[in-house]
C-alpha cells in the first residue's frame, strides 16, 4: 500500500486530483464505451482474492474521497454516480482492497431509474446506504 493512501490529502489538492480523475472516466465512458471503461480500470472482474478488506481508518478516507468526488460532480459536466463509482473503485483495487463496483436499477411509478455505487464489505462508500437499498443489483464486479 502507498504511504500517502492512510495520509489525508489537503482538500484543494484533492478536489483538484478528483476533478481530473472524474473527467479522465467521463470522456472514457464517452469515447470507448461501457466495457472497455471497465476494463481501462480493471473493473471487468471481481475483487482480487489477495485483496484485502479496509480498516477503519482507510474506510473513512475513502468515504471522505466519495465525498470529494461527489463535489468534483459540480465541475465535470455528465460525471454522475457512475463516473464516481468507477473512479471510487479503481482507486480502492490500486490500493489493494477489497471493494465491489454496483450497479442496480429501481422500478417506480413506471419510470426504471438506474445508479452505480461502490461497496467495501457491507459499507456503501460514496452513497447512502437507505438510498441504494431501494436499487435491485443487476451488475457487480
Amino acid at each position: 500500500m502507498s504511504p500517502n493512501l492512510l495520509n489525508p490529502w489537503p482538500t484543494r489538492w484533492q478536489l483538484l486530483v478528483c476533478v481530473f480523475k472524474l473527467a479522465q472516466v467521463r470522456l472514457s465512458l464517452s469515447w470507448r464505451g461501457f466495457e472497455r471503461t471497465l476494463a481501462r480500470y480493471e473493473l471487468i472482474e471481481p475483487a482480487p482474492v489477495h485483496a484485502r478488506a479496509a480498516n477503519a481508518v482507510e474506510l473513512t478516507l475513502f468515504k471522505s474521497r466519495g465525498a470529494d468526488l461527489r463535489r468534483a460532480t459540480r465541475v465535470v459536466p455528465g460525471a454522475y454516480c457512475l463516473a464516481r463509482a468507477i473512479a471510487l473503485s479503481h482507486w480502492a483495487r490500486r490500493a489493494g482492497l477489497q471493494c465491489e463496483f454496483c450497479m442496480g436499477v429501481d422500478r417506480a411509478n413506471s419510470a426504471v431509474a438506474a445508479h452505480a455505487w461502490t461497496r467495501m464489505g457491507e459499507h456503501v462508500i460514496d452513497d447512502d446506504a437507505q438510498f441504494v437499498a431501494r436499487f435491485r443489483v443487476i451488475l457487480r464486479r
